[in-house]
């Protein structure tokens, strides 16, 4: 017959594994909670996030709607006397005179000279 060493052996093994797979059990049911918690809190977080997005979005879009550029061509009819003694007779100088002149006559512009002489290129000082 086993002895009673034996019996108590084999039944501390069988109760310690027992023990053992209980613990993990629980230890794995845990952690299983644990990630589906952190799972919820993140898919929460990222919900929460869209909604804030969308807001502002909704937000911006009204902004855009009120600041629409509209274009209106507006005509004012406004009563003026010239009275400046430069506007009644004398609108142009001399030489815009003569301009005047000869496009009215269609006759060749005067090629214009200058005052002074032009230096040459080898004039001393350069």
């Amino acid at each position: 017959m086993i002895s009673r060493v034996y019996l108590y052996l084999i039944a501390s093994v069988a109760l310690t594994a027992g023990g053992a797979y209980a613990s993990h059990r629980i230890t794995a049911a845990s952690y299983q909670a644990d990630i589906i918690k952190e799972q919820q809190q993140a898919a929460a977080g990222l919900l929460a996030a869209a909604e804030k997005a969308n807001r502002h979005a909704e937000y911006l879009e009204k902004a855009r709607a009120k600041r629409e550029i509209i274009y209106r061509t507006i005509t004012k009819k406004v009563d003026r006397i010239v009275d400046r003694p430069v506007y009644i007779r004398n609108c142009l100088d001399d030489d815009g005179l003569r301009m005047a002149n000869e496009a009215l006559t269609g006759a060749p512009a005067a090629v214009a000279k200058p005052d002074a002489a032009m230096p040459s290129i080898d004039a001393p000082g350069r």
